[in-house]
This record gives structure tokens, sequence and C-alpha cells, in this order.
């Protein structure tokens, strides 16, 4: 069991590590030839080679001659346009051969090793792309449901410097506007999408790409009913060579008098959006804007919040103005003190009306007036149940309740 890689060393001492061709599998008897391609930038490399137990390296060589050392694999330097062969015999029971073969780029190479429209239909141009073809122009459909076209292409060198831009738009369709209505209102005919998105850019060293090398995804903003040239410009290494490829990318859109937002065709746009029915798509207005005539031309800003306020300004944009850095603290103040104060009102009128209820039995109680109920209290009212005598009135006479019993009449 073995293991082999390869290091390409940057001009800022940056370490990448180099695929192979076919990839390296040392479980795979039947590979025993495997080709490396430095850029043209890495003028120095590192071959890493380890032999694991009870495998060992019986042999090891460069362009015929034995290498002594590890320290020789260390840092070696390649001219460009050059190419070096090493020789590897592995003794694992039996011997194996293989052979590497390390080659330096010339830097005048101006073909992509991949180019893929992730976001088109099925993925794919109308006339598929063969990397060595010199090809300059591709058609791609759009998807319907995708606002960004994105391209995705792998570097033949990593030193080519690559340019992804759009060089051209138009609008499509059924409601298009004419070439003198977009140059008299060219804020009107141009998609809030397009102008208020911007292109973005990522460049990574993706080992499992297709090119198996430095590749790149650029994303396009593409409204609905519209068509876009983006040019993928190639500069080779030597800074001398160039290419230019133009992919001419079509998205369709909305039925006439619905609106495209979000992936489904409305009648009527929500709010902070407007009705662009030159390529039936909801624009939506500028920042901080919530309604507008278009993405330039606002009539009303948003709401104004705690910690912000919002001017229409005299070129139809809204400018958010920050409020002062303590103002929350002031607005909490007051909604604090506005509690503090409800709640002290409540706990009056609780009180209040405690005061007015106990009142109101006390002078019951002991105020006179009226027939004569409520005036001083009778005898039979203030002397005690159990001291008194209670009178009952029967068919026979007076009959007197009292402690000692019942009583009848007096003789």
């Amino acid at each position: 069991m073995w293991h082999l890689e390869v290091f390409g060393l940057l001009p800022s001492n940056k370490k990448l590590q180099v695929p192979f061709f076919p990839p390296f599998d040392e479980r795979n008897p039947s590979l025993s030839d495997y080709v490396c391609k430095l850029d043209h930038s890495m003028e120095y490399f590192t071959l890493k080679i380890d032999a694991r137990a009870p495998g060992v390296i019986s042999a090891l060589s460069r362009d015929g001659k034995e290498i002594l050392s590890r320290q020789n694999l260390t840092r070696a330097r390649l001219a460009a346009g050059a190419r070096t062969v090493f020789e590897v015999e592995v003794t694992d029971g039996e011997s194996r051969r293989f052979t590497l073969v390390v080659e330096r780029r010339k830097g005048t190479s101006l073909e992509l090793l991949g180019l893929r429209p992730l976001s088109a239909v099925g993925q794919n141009f109308s006339v598929p792309y063969h990397p060595g073809e010199l090809q300059d122009e591709f058609e791609a459909a759009q998807s319907f449901y995708e606002d960004k076209f994105v391209v995705e292409y792998d570097f033949a060198d990593g030193g080519q410097d690559i340019e992804c831009r759009v060089d051209g738009r138009k609008a499509i369709g059924d409601n298009a506007p004419s070439e003198g209505d977009v140059a008299l209102h060219p804020y009107r005919y141009v998609p809030s999408f397009e102008q208020l998105e911007s292109l973005e850019l990522d460049s990574v060293f993706n080992l499992n790409s297709p090119g198996a090398g430095p590749t790149a995804r650029c994303s396009v903003p593409i409204d609905t009913w519209r068509q876009i040239e983006v040019g993928v410009h190639i500069h080779a290494a030597d800074k001398v060579s160039r290419r230019d490829v133009r992919l001419i990318v079509t998205r369709k859109g909305c039925a006439r008098n619905t609106f495209y937002h979000e992936g489904a065709c409305l009648k009527h746009c929500p709010t902070f959006h407007y009705p662009q029915e030159f390529n039936w798509r909801c624009g939506k207005c500028a920042r901080n804007c919530e309604f507008c005539e278009h993405w330039h031309h606002c009539y009303r800003c948003r709401r104004n919040t705690t910690m912000y306020r919002y001017e229409l300004m005299g070129d139809g944009t809204c400018q958010q103005i920050r409020v002062h850095a303590y103002r929350v603290y002031y607005d909490l103040a007051c909604y604090l003190g506005l509690s503090c104060a409800l709640l002290i009102s409540i706990y009056c009128l609780v009180c209040v009306f405690c005061l007015c209820r106990r009142a109101f039995r006390s002078g019951g109680a002991g105020g006179g007036g009226g027939d004569g109920a409520r005036g001083a209290a009778l005898p039979e009212e203030r002397e005690p149940l159990t001291g008194r005598a209670r009178r009952l009135m029967g068919k026979r006479g007076e009959v007197t309740v009292g402690v000692g019993g019942l009583r009848g009449p007096a003789e």
C-alpha cells in the first residue's frame, strides 16, 4: 500500500495539490501510468510518496536517474513547457511499477476544460460544449423559476485570467419596448431586478470538478422576457493570447396581463413592488421605498422607525436618516413613565372606591332620618337575644320565652 501526491508552489508561496489524469487509485492494479500537469505559474513542485507496511519502495528514479534522497523530491524546479518522468517500484509480496509524468504548461492555452450552464433547462447548451473545440458562441434557455443565470467553467491553466461580464441586454416578448422608447425612458424600461442586483463571481480550486483544477462560477441576474449576452473573456497565462466566448441566454415569463413574482404569475403586485408591463414582472422598488412609479422614482417612502426616519428626495429616492443614537433609550423611558402613570392611576381609583364604600356603610349604620327605621335602635334590638324575653302569640294568650324556659300567662 502506498500513496502519491504532487503539490505545486505558487509565486505567493501557497501550495496547491495538483490532480492526476487519471485519478490516482492505489488499489487498481490496471492503472500504472499517470500524468500531472502543473500550471504555468507553478515553477516549483514537491512530490510526496509514502509506502505503508508491509509495502516498501524498492526503486525510485527521475528521468532514468536513481533518486537517493527525498530532499531531491522537495521544491523541484521545472521550466515552462518542460516535462519530467518518475518511475516508482513498490514491493508488497510482489513488485509493481508505476510511471508519473509531470508537465508544466507553457501558458498559452485558451481553452476551458469545462463549461456548464447550471441554471439552464437541462443544464446544457443547445450545442454541447466539448473541451478542445474553439467554438465561440453558445445558446441556452434559462429556467422559468431561476432569477440568475449561473455558469461554471474550469480553467485549463491556473495562470489564466478569465473575466465574466454582461455584454448586452434586451427585452423580448409581445410587449417589448422599442429602441426609441428605451432611449427616451431608460429608467422605466430597465428591469429593477437587473439594476438592483449585481454579478457575482466565485473562484475555487476544485479537485472534484470535471477539469480537476481551478473552477469559477459566474452568476448573472436575468429578468423575465429578457435576453442577455454573457461574455467569458479568456487571457492566457502569458498575458498575450486572448479568446472571447459568447453565451446567449433567453428567459421567458408570464402570460400577458399577469406579473411574475416569487415563482408565480399574479394579477396585482404587492407592496414595495410596481408592475413592469414591458416584461410582465413585479419590479422591486428602490431601497426604503414603499410605493414607486419605477425603481428609480419613488413617491412615498417607508414608515419611520425608532432608529431611522426616511425622507423623499428631489431625485425620487428615499434617504435613510439616523435618529439620535440615544433616541431609543428616550422612547423606552417615555413608555416606562406612561406605564407607571397608568398603574398609579388604577391604584388611586381602587383606593377611592374602597374609601367610598366604607363611608357609605358607616353612614347607613349610625345616621337617622326617614320614618324612624334608620333612627335610634329599639330596646329589643339593643338587648342580647339570650337575655331578653320574646313573646310568642298563641291562641290561648301570651307565652314568654326566657332563660328559664317557657312560662304561661300571668295569673
